[in-house]
């Protein structure tokens, strides 16, 4: 099943992402491989000018209380996804905003 916000985000288009999240479209929606819109943001390849665009995008989804900690159907998390990206302030970023994971 397609979903909206996944196909915004994949699509960069993070004014409509906003937009969605917004009008309440469920910030940990899964694929069947288990993908959460919080993994499509880290994961996006960007070039300088977009990577602040991509931060907010993942700030925003983790303020409206996306799963930081949810992982896909491999066991992977959004952090591993903002790794394999290549995006080092993606990594550096999310490892300083991720919530604390109670014990």
């Amino acid at each position: 099943m397609e979903d909206t916000l996944m196909s915004a985000l994949q699509s960069r288009k993070y004014k409509l992402s906003k937009i969605l999240i917004q009008g309440g479209h469920d910030v940990n929606f899964r694929t069947s491989s288990g993908i959460s819109p919080l993994m499509i943001a880290c994961k996006l390849e960007v070039n300088c000018e977009d990577v602040y665009e991509k931060l907010k995008i993942i700030s925003y989804l983790i303020e409206h209380n996306a799963d930081v900690y949810a992982t896909d159907n491999e066991g992977r998390t959004a952090l591993m996804y903002a790794f394999y990206s290549g995006c080092k302030k993606t990594v550096r970023w999310s490892k300083k905003v991720w919530p604390p994971r109670d014990c």
